[in-house]
Formats: C-alpha cells, sequence, structure tokens
C-alpha cells in the first residue's frame, strides 16, 4: 500500500492538496455555501487568505490516497466571500472588551496580558465560502463538476488554500537576414554652429516575418534633423513619420551634449514612438460560460493607443584618434512595451 501511494502522489487530485497551505477545518455545509474555522497561525502559514480566494477541501490523506475509498475521491472547490462568526465570539468579545479596560495606558504592560489559553482561543476564526464545484477524476483525466452531488454532515474535512505554479514554459531562437534598410540623408542647412538636415529610410521586408525577423511589409520613414552647439554644449533634435511596416507611428528624441574634456563627452537625450496600430494588453473580467460566481480574467488589445518613452544617459570617450568608447543607460520612462527598467550597454567603435 505505501508503493502504491507513493505512486499515486501525481494523481491530479493529490496535486490539488497542498499540505503545507492548510488554513482550517469544514464546520458547516449545504450545497451553496461552507463555513469554516480556521486559525491565524495557519493562515499566515499559508501568505494569508484573501477575500475571493479560492480554497480546496478534501477529506482524504494525500499521503494515503491508495486506502481512500473511490466515493471519496473528490475535491471540494470554494471561494472565500467573507467571514463568519463562530458559537464562542461572544465570549472573546467580552474577553477583549474586559482586556481593554484594564488598561493602564495605550501599550498595556505585563500585569494585564492575555494567559496562554485565552491567547490560543482568540486565534480563531470563521469564514464563509461559496461552493464552486467539485474536483473528480474519470479515465485519468480531470473533472470539475458545477455543484456538489451530495455532502457527508459527520465528515471532516480539511481546507487548503492553493499555490500557484508554472503551467507551462518555453523558449526559442531565430536566426537569419533581417528586414533590409536603405537611408539617405541631405544637408538643407550648414552654418558653423548649426545645421538641419532631412533623410529618408526604406525598409525592405526580406526579414522572415514566421520567425520574428522582419516586418512582413515594407515601410517608409521620413526624417527631419537639426543641431545646434557652441565649443562646449550641443543641442540635437529630431522628428520622423513612418508609414508601413509593424505600424504606422510618429517618433522623435532630444538631446543634450556637453564636453566635459577634449576627448570626453556626457550626453543625456529623451525618446518617444507613438505607435497607431498597436494597442496595449490589458486585462477584462468576465463571468465564467460554466460555473456560477466565478469570474475569469482574458488579455485583450486595449483601446488606448501605446506610446512609448525613455531617457538615455552616457558618456563618449575619444580613446584613439579613430576609436570612440561608449558608455549608456536606457531608462524606461512609461509603461508601454515590454522595456525592461533599465538597460546598460557598452560599445567600441573604431574607423578605418
Amino acid at each position: 500500500m505505501e508503493n502504491m501511494s507513493r505512486i499515486l502522489q501525481s494523481d491530479s487530485l493529490v496535486k490539488l492538496i497542498q499540505q503545507e497551505n492548510f488554513v482550517g477545518w469544514v464546520y458547516g455545509i449545504n450545497y451553496d455555501t461552507a463555513l469554516i474555522m480556521t486559525n491565524d497561525l495557519w493562515k499566515a502559514q499559508a501568505l494569508g487568505v484573501p477575500h475571493n480566494c479560492f480554497l480546496t477541501a478534501a477529506s482524504f490523506n494525500p499521503d494515503e490516497f491508495a486506502q481512500v475509498p473511490a466515493e471519496e475521491r473528490e475535491v471540494i472547490l470554494l471561494r472565500v466571500i467573507g467571514s463568519t462568526r463562530l458559537p464562542q465570539d461572544d465570549d472573546i468579545v467580552r474577553t477583549k472588551i474586559d482586556y481593554f479596560q484594564r488598561h493602564k495606558n495605550m501599550y498595556g504592560g505585563l500585569d494585564s496580558e492575555y494567559d496562554d489559553i485565552t491567547l490560543n482561543q482568540m486565534q480563531f476564526g470563521g469564514l464563509e465560502c461559496r461552493v464552486l464545484g467539485t474536483f473528480y477524476t474519470m479515465d485519468g483525466d480531470l473533472w470539475l463538476g458545477s455543484d456538489l452531488e451530495s455532502f457527508a454532515t459527520a465528515s471532516r474535512l480539511n481546507v487548503y488554500r492553493g499555490q500557484s505554479f508554472v503551467q507551462a514554459t518555453g523558449t526559442a531562437s531565430a536566426s537569419g537576414v533581417a528586414d533590409a534598410a536603405v537611408r539617405a540623408k541631405y544637408r538643407l542647412v550648414s552654418t558653423r554652429t548649426a545645421g538641419f538636415a532631412a533623410a529618408a529610410e526604406v525598409r525592405l521586408p526580406t526579414g522572415d516575418e514566421q520567425q520574428l525577423l522582419g516586418a512582413g511589409r515594407a515601410a517608409i520613414k521620413l526624417m527631419g534633423i537639426g543641431s545646434v552647439e557652441n565649443a562646449k554644449v550641443g543641442a540635437h533634435g529630431n522628428l520622423a513619420v513612418v508609414r508601413g511596416g509593424v505600424s504606422d507611428e510618429v517618433d522623435g528624441g532630444g538631446a543634450i551634449t556637453f564636453a566635459a574634456t577634449p576627448k570626453l563627452t556626457v550626453g543625456g537625450e529623451l525618446l518617444f514612438r507613438r505607435l497607431s496600430d498597436v494597442r496595449q494588453v490589458i486585462a477584462v473580467s468576465a463571468a465564467h460560460p460554466s460555473i456560477s460566481g466565478v469570474i475569469t480574467q482574458r488579455l485583450v488589445p486595449g483601446a488606448t493607443t501605446a506610446t512609448l518613452s525613455s531617457a538615455v544617459t552616457g558618456i563618449k570617450w575619444n580613446a584613439r584618434a579613430t576609436m570612440v568608447l561608449t558608455a549608456e543607460v536606457l531608462w524606461r520612462m512609461g509603461n508601454g512595451g515590454l522595456t525592461a527598467p533599465f538597460t546598460p550597454t557598452i560599445s567600441l567603435d573604431y574607423l578605418f
């Protein structure tokens, strides 16, 4: 039997029971609700029992699952909807009031503390739960019935809080030719301390869209670039309009540079992108189609146009005549996109 119980530890019903997250016992149950006696210590060990969280209740010992009769191999799914009173709550309230009335200061004192037995009694409380259904196995598959077929008032049901686990993971990699870009720039205005230019870029869909190596369609980008500077400080800006590719967009940026030494330049830059065809992903709550009282969440495209913003700080050091070392940190400023809070980069440029 012991060997059989070990084999059955992989049973779907056994996996629903998290013994380390035990929170109490059912002391009252009907087809709609279950009343649970719990304890502050058990709730703390289970990392709390939030309102509307899911609990499971079962009468069997998962370590001895091979000996459990077939009719008891089921797990009840519960949802916490509130608290409930225990029969001794009135006595506990009187004890608390007497305790507070004996206080001589707001923090109490050693001469007015509860005794150990009273403290133990005060830690117990009640939870009211809605019965959502019953888990059972059939032909090796886990099923969830939408109600209770029956219940035994005299049975002892242990109650547990579940714990999250990774249902699936995945990794992928792709390599190959990405989209090819052809760029051109024409200087419109040029003075000793300022300049303005127009630029264009055509991006060709040479990358494999299915492998996420390309956008799948051509794009054209028109950009205006301006710069003003003196011997120490420079101001630079650009604004661009993109049509095609993954999304139509407007993007731009502005930067300030400071020449700390003849070979060291410190800079800061602000960047933004506004994507017209890309939406933020939001969670939408909706009632479960078959389980009463259960709210599910789905990820759907939102109505807000995605705007990505970031800042860049860094330095450039002219180590040799044709060699430049650049160190930068990209800082995320908005909540759009999958950008990390900050991204450091180091690059070395060498001109032949």
